[in-house]
C-alpha cells in the first residue's frame, strides 16, 4: 500500500501474511491484529510522518527478519521489538534514547539510526549484540558519548560515525576486535583517537576518513605492538607522519598523497614490509632520498616540487636475485623540478630492470629449452619400453 498517503488506519490482516508495506501513508498506530502474525518476516513502514510509538506487543513477532521505520519522523520512542530480527531501520526517526532492551536482538546484523537528529547515546548493552555487523549512526547531530565496550563484539565490521558530536572515543573500542571500517569524517568535537586503535587487527585505519575533524591534531603514537596493515593520511594536510611509523612491522601500504609533507621521515626507511608508497600531487614534497629496502610501488607523480630523488641500483649485479619475479614500479610522471642528477637515477634505474628482465627471460629459456630435453627424453624411453613389450 505504499504511498496511500490519506491512508490513516489498518483492516484486519489475514494470519499468513509473510510481507507488508505501508510506506508513504498517513497510518498512526498498528492494529493489534498485526501482533498476531507469526509468519511476518517483513514490515515496512517507511516515511509515515503521523506513526507515533511501538507498541509493546511488537516483540510478538517471532517471524520478522526486516523492520523499516525509515523517516518516520514523529516516531519518539520504542520499548521492545521482534527477538528475532536481523536488520532495523531506525533512520529520520525522532528517537532521543535507546532502550537496554536492544540488547536481546542476538541475531541482529544491521542497525541504522542514521540523521537520528535528537539521539544523544547508546546503552552498554550494545556490546550484547554479538551478531551485529553493521553500526550506522552518521549525522545524529546530537550524539556526543559512544558508549563503552564491555564485552567482546567479535562480528561488527562497519562503523559509521561521521558527522556526530562526539569529542573522544572509549579505549574498550579494542574490543571490536574484527572492526575494518570506521568512519569519523566531519566530527567537528573529536581530539583524539585512543592509543590502543592500532590493536584492531583488520582496521584500515584511514586519515582521509577523519577530514573535517577540525579539532583533532594529534594522531596516536605508533609501537611495535601495532598490528596496521594500511595507513591513509591523504587530503590531510594538518598532520604529519605518526611518530614511531618505522616500528610498524606489518604496514604494507602508506598513503600520503596530496599532503603537504616536504620529505618522508628518515625513520621509514626502515619499513621492510612495506611495499606500496602513495605520494602523488604533493605538491611541497622536494626530496626522497631514502626509501624502504623493498618498495614495489612508488607513486609520486604530479609532485610540482620534487627536485631530488635517492641513487639508483646502478650495479647489475646488486639486487638480481633479491627482486626476481618482482615487478618494480617507481612513477615521476609531471615532476618538472626534477634535477640533472634525478633525471639520471630514473634512467640508470631503467636499464637495471631491462637488464634484470633479459637476465629472467634468458633463465626462462634455458629451463624451458631443459624441459623439452626431458620430455622428448622421456617420450623416446617409453616407445622403446612399448617396444619391448610388444616383442615379449
Amino acid at each position: 500500500m505504499r504511498s496511500c498517503r490519506h491512508l490513516k488506519t489498518l483492516p484486519e490482516l489475514p494470519g499468513s501474511i509473510k510481507y507488508i508495506a505501508f510506506c508513504k501513508t498517513a497510518v498512526k498506530k498498528f492494529p493489534s491484529s498485526m501482533w498476531s502474525l507469526n509468519q511476518l518476516e517483513t514490515l515496512m513502514f517507511e516515511n509515515c510522518k503521523s506513526l507515533t510509538d511501538l507498541p509493546n506487543s511488537a516483540c510478538n513477532l517471532k517471524s520478522l527478519k526486516r523492520f523499516s521505520l525509515y523517516y518516520c519522523t514523529s516516531l519518539l520512542k520504542f520499548q521492545d521489538l521482534p527477538r528475532n530480527i536481523t536488520w532495523l531501520t531506525l533512520a529520520g526517526t525522532a528517537i532521543e534514547m535507546v532502550p537496554s532492551s536492544i540488547g536481546c536482538l542476538s541475531h541482529l546484523l544491521t542497525l541504522d539510526m542514521t540523521f537520528c537528529e535528537r539521539l544523544e547515546c547508546l546503552p552498554t548493552t550494545l556490546c550484547k549484540l554479538k551478531s551485529l555487523e553493521r553500526l550506522c549512526l552518521s549525522r545524529c547531530s546530537k550524539f556526543k558519548n559512544f558508549p563503552e565496550i564491555l564485552e567482546p563484539m567479535e562480528q561488527l565490521f562497519y562503523l559509521f560515525l561521521d558527522g556526530i558530536a562526539i569529542e573522544d572515543i572509549p579505549s574498550s573500542i579494542e574490543n571490536l576486535s574484527r572492526l575494518g571500517i570506521l568512519m569519523l569524517d566531519g566530527c567537528e568535537c573529536l581530539e583524539v583517537l585512543p592509543n590502543n586503535i592500532y590493536n584492531i587487527q583488520g582496521l584500515k585505519l584511514s586519515l582521509s576518513g577523519l577530514s573535517g575533524c577540525s579539532s583533532f591534531d594529534k594522531f596516536p603514537p605508533l609501537s611495535g605492538t601495532c598490528c596496521l596493515g594500511e595507513l591513509d593520511l591523504s587530503r590531510f594536510n594538518r598532520l604529519q607522519v605518526p611518530v614511531g611509523v618505522s616500528s610498524l612491522s606489518s604496514l604494507r601500504i602508506s598513503n600520503l598523497s596530496r599532503s603537504k609533507i616536504e620529505s618522508l621521515p628518515t625513520s621509514m626507511k626502515y619499513l621492510s614490509t612495506l611495499s606500496h608508497l602513495d605520494l602523488r600531487k604533493c605538491k611541497n614534497l622536494k626530496s626522497l632520498l631514502e626509501l624502504p629496502p623493498f618498495l614495489e610501488l612508488l607513486q609520486a607523480d604530479d609532485c610540482a616540487s620534487l627536485e631530488t630523488l635517492s641513487i639508483s641500483r646502478t650495479e647489475p649485479i646488486q639486487g638480481l636475485y633479491q627482486y626476481h619475479l618482482r615487478e618494480v614500479d617507481f612513477r615521476y610522471c609531471s615532476c618538472p623540478r626534477l634535477d640533472q642528477n634525478a633525471r639520471a637515477s630514473i634512467m640508470a634505474d631503467a636499464r637495471f630492470r631491462i637488464l634484470h628482465m633479459e637476465t629472467i627471460s634468458t633463465s626462462i629459456r634455458g629451463r624451458m629449452g631443459q624441459l623439452v630435453s626431458v620430455i622428448q627424453e622421456t617420450k623416446f624411453r617409453s616407445g622403446s619400453a612399448m617396444e619391448v613389450w610388444d616383442r615379449q
